[in-house]
């Protein structure tokens, strides 16, 4: 883990990286650290991975879901403003399916209301935006080491806050517990390791063996299965670890090289076939080098945990979109379009 914590930190300039099993323990423990319990609120996206949710009540804070733009696919600046109260202690933004939300925007409204803006790049390691790669621009950074590269757990979050670092090693010890080989072990990691698969290179094959997943997840957790927080994953395991290491730095040249591309050509990220049954994530003048774009006939990776009617672009998105990578298609200069909400 160690020689992983320091490899990220030759590639992101960022002080301060734990590893973890799950990226949801991560957070688990930057929200412990700072003590945030009821009443504390913490804003997070509408549109994003139910597991987020459920963390930040796993944690016994309360998740304040905040509208996606009605033009994107990220949480929504405007209504971020409207939903703070002298409850809320941060905003988590996820910057979806590799495309940067208007981080910029909100961390001037977190700095106007003394909030601390916690970036995910589940879907964007290594991703540049205007110059920086996106992670530094809030205060903590959540990665993900199972969806750009093939793994069975890793996760860690990055800092230059040193005292609340030091905290969170503190209470990694505190609520780490012993892992054992099990059957529910064997499957978790299974089932984990095809998702990983399946978000890397979102092969055909991959996306059979997603659909036995969700049968898996169905039948075996009763549809709970990625919602909670193991707690044998604050520690990565050696194996783990060395797997992520393996495909880092490769992962890594190819954002570079991806932004090389995207500057030695007219197509611009956002423009696509427009015949296909793509969507621009974005409006093209937003977007750097997103590694992910959205289309109807794939595989629905996120369910909607809200009650309908209250995040009615929320609801759409959920409702319409499937993941691909860019990688697999060709692109024209054509502009793609968001789905409207019914």
């Amino acid at each position: 883990m160690k020689k992983f914590e320091r490899k990220l930190g030759d590639l992101i300039p960022i002080k301060h990286f734990l590893i973890t099993g799950f990226s949801r323990n991560a957070f688990f423990l930057l929200i412990k650290a700072y003590g945030w319990e009821k009443p504390a609120e913490i804003i997070i996206p509408a549109y994003t991975c139910p597991v987020i949710k459920h963390t930040v009540e796993a944690a016994n804070a309360i998740p304040v879901p905040v509208d996606a733009e009605a033009a994107g696919l990220n949480i929504d600046p405007d209504l971020i403003v409207k939903a703070i109260t002298k409850n809320t202690r941060a905003i988590y933004v996820v910057h979806t399916y590799g495309t940067p939300a208007q981080i910029q925007r909100i961390c001037s409204i977190a700095r106007e209301y003394d909030l601390i803006v916690i970036e995910d790049l589940a879907h964007s390691l290594f991703t540049t935006y205007q110059g920086k790669q996106l992670g530094t621009f809030g205060d903590y950074a959540i990665l993900s080491f199972t969806k750009q590269i093939v793994d069975f757990e890793g996760g860690a979050i990055a800092t230059n806050h040193t005292a609340i670092y030091r905290k969170m090693m503190k209470l990694r010890e505190q609520y780490q517990q012993e892992s054992r080989f099990s059957f529910n072990w064997l499957i978790d990691s299974y089932v984990r390791f095809i998702g990983s698969c399946w978000e890397s290179s979102f092969s055909r094959s991959a996306l059979c063996f997603m659909l036995l997943n969700d049968w898996i997840n169905k039948t075996y957790y009763k549809g709970s299965y990625g919602i909670r927080i193991d707690p044998s994953k604050f520690y990565a395991s050696s194996m783990g670890s060395r797997l992520a290491l393996l495909q880092l730095e490769r992962l890594y040249e190819k954002k570079r090289k991806m932004i090389a591309d995207w500057n030695d050509t007219r197509h611009l990220p956002g423009q696509m076939e427009k015949n296909s049954s793509f969507i621009s994530p974005y409006n093209t003048k937003l977007v750097s080098d997103p590694d992910y774009f959205v289309r109807y006939h794939s595989f629905r990776t996120w369910h909607n945990p809200h009650e309908l009617g209250l995040y009615p672009r929320s609801d759409c998105l959920f409702r319409q979109l499937r993941i691909f990578s860019r990688s697999k298609f060709h692109f024209r200069e054509a502009p793609g379009v968001i789905p409207e909400v019914e």
